[in-house]
């Protein structure tokens, strides 16, 4: 729970942001959270260079982690993502497909999970 005059942390975590439902229905969500109120992050696992993306329609104010995760067993992007997650220290992360909803499972190990 966030302490009163501190921003509330919410991350989204998606496996990339190519074109396609689920990252419009990310956009969107970022764009309903008030900048005064949240601190909105968003992160992607893959970059995908040969579709076109959608980070263009992010909103300015959500701070974006991009990774480069080569499959599930790329050791270093699982250790800079785990330190990213606690750089930031979310008070909810929300995922968005298989892979992003494992990486979130395994990164917050054991916290409340939203």
């Amino acid at each position: 729970m966030s302490t009163p005059g501190k921003k509330t942390t919410i991350v989204f975590a998606i496996n990339d942001m190519t074109v396609g439902g689920a990252q419009k229905l990310i956009i969107d969500m970022c764009k309903r959270f008030d900048p005064e109120r949240y601190s909105v992050h968003l992160i992607s696992f893959f970059e995908l260079p040969y579709r076109p993306d959608v980070y263009h329609d992010v909103p300015p104010y959500v701070e974006v982690h991009r990774f480069k995760f080569k499959g599930m067993y790329d050791i270093r992007a699982w250790l800079l993502c785990i330190k990213t997650l606690k750089k930031i220290k979310p008070d909810a992360v929300i995922s968005h497909l298989f892979f992003s909803n494992f990486v979130k499972y395994a990164a917050v190990n054991g916290r409340n999970r939203v």
